[in-house]
């Protein structure tokens, strides 16, 4: 049964994986949808319940990132990984971002 609530739209997007601040691969984000992504990274080991941050490649060029979202691997296989987006409290409360000093 299909859980998504949005319409997914294929996509080949090449994407850079980062945890904590450290590069940890270079994949494909192959579709995508309001509220997340579906990234091709064979090999990579990831599991549910992560946060990630994903850089989008501007024109597919890995020198310049476009876009850059942080994401939960919702699930995760052999072929890849399907993250849902987080911003602001949810994202704090995933443990994605430090709390900046006041």
């Amino acid at each position: 049964m299909e859980r998504r609530k949005h319409l997914r739209q294929s996509i080949d997007q090449p994407v850079r994986l980062v945890r904590g601040g450290r590069i940890v691969g270079l994949a494909r984000a192959v579709d995508m949808s309001k509220t997340g992504v579906g990234i091709e990274c064979r090999g990579a080991v990831f599991a549910a319940g992560e946060c990630l941050e994903v850089d989008f490649f501007k024109l597919g060029n890995p020198r310049g990132v476009s876009y850059c979202f942080h994401a939960i691997v919702v699930h995760a296989g052999d072929n890849g990984v399907g993250m849902a987006f987080v911003v602001g409290d949810a994202l704090d409360e995933a443990g994605g971002v430090e709390a900046e000093p006041a």
